[in-house]
């Protein structure tokens, strides 16, 4: 006789709890799988919201009024378009608003992120920003450099 040998009593009922032992572990590794599945996804959104969806090299973006003036440019080495943080990063821009109220500003910097969906909210300007307006209805020309800089565009704000 071997040390394995099971009684036949014992057998039964090895072969009627078998099933129940294989239903059990089909089911542990379907949560399991369920749950690995879905943290997958999870991270895989997580990931694509904070990656650009489109890249733009040396461009340039105009905003004309309804007469057809231009009214804003932008000028750029590259640019990176993030549509679930709704921001557009540039590189080396160049931004010329030439309001119809107000003199014209030309603001150039390393790096600008600009917010909103279907236009500039708020640009945000940073690494090594000069700010220049000419002289303009009497005022004297201005200039400013600073490491960054703040504009709304809409109303010709900079902080």
């Amino acid at each position: 006789m071997s040390a394995f040998s099971l009684s036949r009593r014992r057998q039964d009922r090895i072969a009627a709890w078998m099933p129940v032992f294989l239903l059990a572990a089909l089911g542990i590794i379907s949560v399991w799988l369920d749950w690995k599945i879905n943290h997958a996804v999870i991270d895989q959104h997580k990931s694509a919201a904070n990656s650009p969806e489109t890249f733009i090299e040396q461009f340039t973006a105009s905003r004309f009024d309804a007469s057809g003036a231009m009214i804003q440019e932008l000028k750029a080495e590259r640019g990176s378009h993030f549509p679930a943080l709704e921001q557009l990063v540039v590189q080396k821009p160049v931004f010329a608003n030439r309001p119809a109220v107000g003199g014209p500003l030309d603001v150039s910097a390393d790096k600008a992120v600009m917010h909103g969906k279907k236009t500039a909210d708020r640009v945000e300007f940073s690494g090594k920003v000069r700010a220049q307006q000419p002289a303009f209805n009497g005022q004297p020309a201005r200039l400013m450099e600073t490491e960054t800089l703040t504009a709304i565009p809409q109303t010709g704000e900079l902080s």
